[in-house]
């Protein structure tokens, strides 16, 4: 499996973390990123919704998410040492060409692989099916279950 594929995770993540790390059932985790994602509630995601979640991780504004940028981020919204080493795997997924940034160019081919049908929005139920598919393949490779 192509390692962009891992890359459907949203950026929005940290919302979802609990005492208790978790990410089974795939599908409801899936649900939960969903609508944490549709930030205008219309039951899609589009290339806006999404690019606002890489603006966040990109905060010198350079148009690219640094592994640097990612680690302070995700290290000020949480502790977690399991929780980290899951978000550095993500960053490793999101990072296709292993060049140390992820930029643009990456999340535009993470929204195509979501958006199934070419419609231009990623509906929940093309969403759901995918990150499913990649929350289980993450989950197996941090814990091999």
């Amino acid at each position: 499996m192509s390692p962009v594929i891992y890359a459907a995770i949203v950026l929005c993540f940290p919302a979802l973390i609990s005492a208790q790390f978790t990410l089974k059932p795939y599908n409801n985790t899936a649900n939960i990123i969903f609508r944490f994602s549709d930030l205008n509630a219309d039951g899609f995601i589009d290339k806006s919704e999404l690019e606002t979640f890489f603006a966040e991780f990109d905060t010198n504004g350079d148009g690219r998410v640094s592994f640097q940028e990612y680690s302070s981020y995700v290290h000020n919204n949480q502790n977690d040492p399991e929780i980290n080493a899951f978000y550095h795997t993500l960053y490793d997924v999101y990072d296709a060409n292993n060049d140390r940034h992820v930029d643009h160019d990456d999340f535009v081919l993470l929204f195509d692989l979501m958006d199934f049908n070419g419609d231009k929005e990623v509906s929940r139920a093309e969403y759901v099916h995918y990150m499913t598919i990649i929350l289980e393949t993450v989950d197996h490779n941090l814990h091999g279950n």
